[in-house]
């Protein structure tokens, strides 16, 4: 498949990336009739669109209820800013694809992430930077995400929090320095490969019932280990308030970091 340009171009550079059947618009750069708000590009958008931005700093909240692809130019210079109140960009539909952006500088408390992702499913989160936020990528009633090759750090709480969200995969991240690396609540069958999980002040989290599991794997936790990853959590049997202290297992932890290149 291939990407067919819309009249808004730019004439130093175009998309080329074959993502989509759909049209393109490009935000930035100096093409006639580019837009400045990527919001206002998303909003003229249909299911299978592409919207490219050209690198620069975009003080904006951006939320997408269409399934297209929102591409970046360069992720260490096309950024997204959440103006420490809000979050950067939600996922409110499913089948989005989002690469190729800095995502920084939300609201430091509560629930504000840099990517919130709420009863959307079968996205792809790729190729980011997500930094400076309360919570980094947070997934509610969300199932069947990608999230990989990403960079998730320098959060005030999770890199990544999952609230009853079912059969993700993250994989190939640097998930480090921030509180949380990965806190799962009430989330069950996800797979977490093959990341570099370092240097938060608690690498993983997690509240479930004890039969519903979630897959670790070859994870790299701050050091090479040759024994199994324990990880520290707390389960609640038959519904009850009451929580009590249960563990996950990584049963090959990685005993070197990844050389994940993103």
């Amino acid at each position: 498949m291939s990407i067919s340009p819309s009249v808004a171009v730019n004439t130093v550079k175009k998309c080329s990336m074959p993502i989509s059947s759909g049209k393109t618009l490009y935000v930035g750069g100096d093409g006639p009739g580019n837009y400045t708000r990527i919001q206002d590009a998303i909003d003229d958008t249909n299911d299978n669109d592409t919207v490219f931005v050209f690198k620069g700093i975009y003080n904006e909240e951006v939320s997408i209820s269409k399934s297209i692809n929102l591409i970046g130019e360069d992720k260490e210079t096309t950024i997204i800013d959440g103006n420490k109140k809000y979050n950067a960009v939600n996922l409110l539909d499913s089948k989005t694809m989002i690469t190729g952006f800095t995502i920084q500088n939300c609201s430091k408390s509560g629930f504000i992430a840099g990517i919130s992702i709420i009863n959307s499913d079968n996205n792809t989160i790729t190729a980011n930077i997500i930094t400076n936020n309360a919570l980094g990528i947070y997934l509610e009633y969300s199932n069947n995400n990608i999230i990989t090759g990403n960079i998730i750090s320098n959060n005030n709480g999770s890199s990544l929090f999952l609230g009853v969200s079912n059969g993700n995969t993250i994989t190939g991240n640097i998930i480090s320095n921030n509180y949380y690396g990965i806190y799962l609540f009430w989330s069950y069958n996800n797979t977490i490969l093959k990341n570099n999980i370092i240097f938060n002040k608690r690498n993983a989290d997690f509240i479930n019932p004890p039969s519903w599991l979630n897959q670790w794997d070859q994870n790299y936790w701050n050091r090479p280990r040759l024994l199994p990853k324990i990880i520290f959590g707390r389960t609640s049997w038959l519904g009850l308030l009451e929580l009590i202290p249960w563990i996950n297992i990584d049963w090959h932890p990685a005993r070197q970091p990844y050389d994940i290149g993103v």
